[in-house]
């Protein structure tokens, strides 16, 4: 037993050399971060020492990338680390000096600050095949969210908060993000945010979506639309159109005739030649469509009627000295106003020309324009201002008194060409003055009005209540005002035509305007994109 006890004493320091030699080439493995070439006890050594055989294993080379070198150095401390513990256990008959257990709670410590957190990744050569093994892969998996599995009413909540550039971007992703991004409540507050609102109550069932709505808007926002010359004329003298619409047609007259077009759903117009009115002797100045009939004006001072069908109802003859320069008539009875200075109340229905005047007003100059209120209980009529009388006079039905006169600082010469209701109490006049006025007739005075910036001369208005579109005198231009705002909002000219607006009308979509060269169409619904000094395409001559 003596002699056998300084053999485990010296085998006791060989083993903890050993150990030390293996701690201080892992640290340096951690120092570096290069390869790690870790040495282990031979097969010799092995079968010399079996109770060691737990620390000793098959020397193996291990090449990492230099992400993994840090774990695997910590991995390997750890390692050895159990190694010495065990030993400790194994040689616990053998006393150790005082400073060899310093050291080994010292390197402890150290081990545990470096312990491995998570696994990692790494390649094996293997002694039994040359093969290197597959990389497997310990890291925790991720949550991947997929936005298309999303409910929709969260997607929703993610569609409201985007531009309207992002929302048609997400309509070319998939069909169900097509349908989520087009419904009304996603573009709705896009919607609220646009200016220009052109609204027709009899043109609303031709949006199909608030979407739709929205990208209209801003076509007139923006001022982008097509232009179509739908009809022009091939007098060598300039002619002064007139032109109406109604809910399914658009009635324009030039020279001797009037032509009624029907709406197609490209935004283009189709002339019906079947319901062409036809067989007055003069030029047509102004007529009126209502209740399916056709009621004009001609410059030879007569007054013809049509259904819309195209049947001649009657024709008045010499009704007034000079020019018939606007008409307009109820269920019953048909004004006219005239360049004499007359306005007279016929007869709507007469076989004759006998007895067909019932009554007749001295204006005492020249008469523009009319329109009789939408209560018929009254008739407002514009005057040529050029007398110190006011332009705008209000005559009743009934009794045929004056019931008063409306004027702001009037100058001689400032006429009224165009006027129109918008209620029973509210009258919108413009003129050659180039002011454009809100008339309350409680009060009998102008409750707001709107100035021309360029000072040229108003010929005509058009009103939804809420915006308004005036014809100017020059360069086709036509001015958009909102009711609410002091400033326009935009200007639309008719491209290399020189001419005034003589009328025009307008829906949700379109402006139709009368120049002296035809009819010219304006369409914001059209997706193609207006380019610089574009030629017009005539779909009409």
């Amino acid at each position: 037993m003596s002699a056998e006890k300084p053999n485990s004493e010296k085998d006791l320091s060989k083993t903890q050399t050993q150990e030390k030699a293996e701690t201080e080439k892992v640290l340096v493995a951690k120092t570096h971060f290069k390869n790690i070439k870790i040495l282990k006890t031979s097969p010799e050594e092995t079968q010399s020492h079996p109770e060691d055989h737990s620390a000793q294993c098959e020397s193996r080379e291990i090449s990492a990338h230099h992400d993994f070198s840090f774990q695997a150095s910590n991995e390997m401390m750890c390692k050895s680390v159990s190694t010495m513990k065990q030993n400790s256990k194994v040689s616990s008959y053998s006393s150790l000096n005082c400073a060899d257990e310093h050291n080994l709670e010292k390197e402890q410590c150290v081990a545990r600050k470096f312990s491995p957190v998570k696994k990692f990744t790494f390649g094996v050569q293997s002694t039994h095949s040359n093969s290197l093994l597959h990389h497997k892969e310990f890291e925790p998996k991720r949550h991947i969210v997929n936005v298309i599995a999303l409910p929709d009413d969260v997607l929703f909540l993610i569609f409201k908060n985007l531009r309207p550039i992002d929302l048609c971007r997400l309509c070319s992703v998939c069909q169900r993000f097509f349908i989520l991004a087009s419904k009304d409540s996603v573009w709705l507050h896009h919607a609220r945010k646009v200016p220009i609102n052109i609204e027709k109550s009899s043109f609303k069932w031709q949006y199909p979506s608030v979407k739709e709505f929205y990208r209209v808007a801003t076509n007139w926002h923006l001022g982008k639309y097509r232009e179509v010359f739908a009809v022009k004329s091939h007098y060598r003298d300039k002619l002064i159109p007139w032109i109406q619409k109604t809910d399914d047609s658009l009635w324009f007259s030039y020279g001797s005739k009037i032509c009624n077009f029907t709406y197609h759903p490209s935004g283009n117009i189709h002339e019906q030649k079947a319901r062409c009115l036809l067989g007055m002797k003069g030029d047509v100045t102004r007529f009126s469509v209502k209740n399916n009939l056709v009621i004009s004006g001609c410059r030879d001072g007569s007054i013809y009627s049509w259904d819309t069908s195209g049947n001649q109802l009657f024709h008045y003859k010499h009704v007034h000295n000079s020019d018939t320069q606007c008409v307009d008539f109820t269920d019953n009875v048909v004004i006219s106003g005239s360049r004499d200075g007359t306005c007279k109340i016929l007869q709507l229905d007469s076989s004759s020309n006998d007895d067909v005047v019932l009554r007749t007003y001295d204006a005492g100059e020249r008469v523009w324009c009319l329109s009789i209120s939408p209560c018929q209980s009254f008739f407002a009529a514009g005057l040529a201002g050029c007398l110190d009388d006011p332009p705008v006079v209000l005559w009743d039905l009934e009794s045929s008194h004056c019931l008063g006169h409306l004027s702001v600082n009037h100058r001689r010469g400032a006429g009224v060409y165009d006027l129109k209701f918008e209620s029973p109490h509210e009258l919108l006049t413009c003129g050659y003055d180039t002011f454009m006025r809100l008339w309350d007739l409680r009060i009998q005075k102008c409750v707001n009005q709107w100035e021309e910036p360029y000072d040229s001369a108003l010929y005509c208005i058009e009103t939804d209540n809420n915006t308004l579109a005036v014809g100017t005198a020059r360069h086709g231009m036509v001015r958009l005002w909102d009711k609410r705002k002091m400033e326009p909002l935009q200007v639309y000219y008719s491209n290399k035509c020189n001419s005034p607006v003589y009328s025009l009308a307008m829906d949700y979509g379109h402006l139709y305007l009368a120049l002296d060269l035809g009819l010219n169409l304006m369409d914001f619904t059209s997706y193609q994109t207006p380019r610089a000094h574009r030629p017009f395409n005539y779909i009409h001559s």
